[in-house]
């Protein structure tokens, strides 16, 4: 889909297919946040396109192909997305294979944060919080990141911030694998007697990768902590978050299930328990 005055063209899936047979639309302002638009869908790769008048053409797109393919399969998008499945199959799964395999070689190498890093830090929303909360975690995440590279030589950093007043504690280092919040007496004393759920806990990853489940656990055990966040080094942003309904018996329990069925694979626990944190209140992003 791409736009008149500003717009949007998109790639990559049958979502997209559907979004790009829409041909060019004029962008709303719900789509454009201050200088640039906003992604449509979750885990997007989408890429805009934008003119200015109807001269302006994308080599290879063509909304009148598109959708022929979305009404081939009756509008239905899981439909067509199983035959495209079906028809690639052997070649998505090269590529995940492949790229499952750079991740493992890669996996923990840290890498040194930039300043392009430090500011493209997005914004991120999470657990109903204002537009003006949500810009200051992000310039708390920037702050994190620049001081990670200023002062503690790309290694962990993590801080914490109080989400109903903005206040935040200094930042307590850490070492290339973890840093123990705990360990600083003011950030315990927060993490000991905020309000439920009132605590952001944010931190970064040097190596790249996704929570750990010493986070988890971490995320578990205090009340305080609302939302636990992952600013990699390369300046990408992961969070999740106890929604009101959160049960923080039946999660462990959860943890605890299926860490026995996977001792050998940590990160399939943790991504496991993150998939169905639904059934517990936990709310990712």
């Amino acid at each position: 889909m791409a736009g008149d005055g500003q717009g949007q063209a998109h790639r990559s899936g049958q979502a997209t297919a559907m979004l790009a047979s829409n041909g060019w639309q004029r962008a709303s302002k719900k789509a454009l946040k201050g200088d640039h638009a906003q992604h449509i869908h979750a885990h997007c790769d989408c890429e805009y396109v934008i003119r200015f008048d109807s001269s302006t053409t994308v080599a290879g797109y063509d909304p009148d192909k598109y959708l022929e393919q979305y009404y081939a399969y009756g509008g239905d998008i899981n439909a067509m997305r199983r035959a495209q499945y079906a028809k690639n199959k052997d070649f998505i799964n090269a590529q995940k294979r492949a790229a499952y395999a750079l991740r493992q070689k890669n996996r923990g190498k840290k890498v040194y944060i930039t300043d392009i890093a430090v500011e493209k830090v997005p914004k991120v929303s999470f657990g109903g919080i204002s537009d003006e909360m949500a810009g200051t975690v992000q310039q708390a995440h920037k702050d994190m990141l620049r001081f990670a590279k200023e002062q503690n030589d790309s290694n962990e950093v993590a801080g914490l911030l109080d989400l109903n007043t903005g206040e935040r504690l200094h930042f307590v280092k850490g070492d290339q694998t973890a840093v123990d919040i705990e360990a600083d007496a003011e950030s315990y004393h927060w993490l000991r007697t905020k309000p439920q759920r009132r605590v952001l806990l944010y931190h970064n990853h040097p190596g790249q990768s996704y929570f750990s489940l010493n986070d988890i656990r971490m995320f578990l055990r205090n009340d305080s902590i609302g939302t636990m966040s992952i600013v990699t080094n390369q300046g990408k942003v992961w969070s999740i978050t106890k929604s009101v309904t959160f049960d923080r018996k039946k999660a462990y329990n959860a943890l605890k299930e299926h860490a026995e069925a996977n001792k050998n694979d940590l990160d399939r626990v943790v991504d496991i328990f993150l998939k169905n944190g639904y059934t517990y209140g936990i709310e990712r992003s």
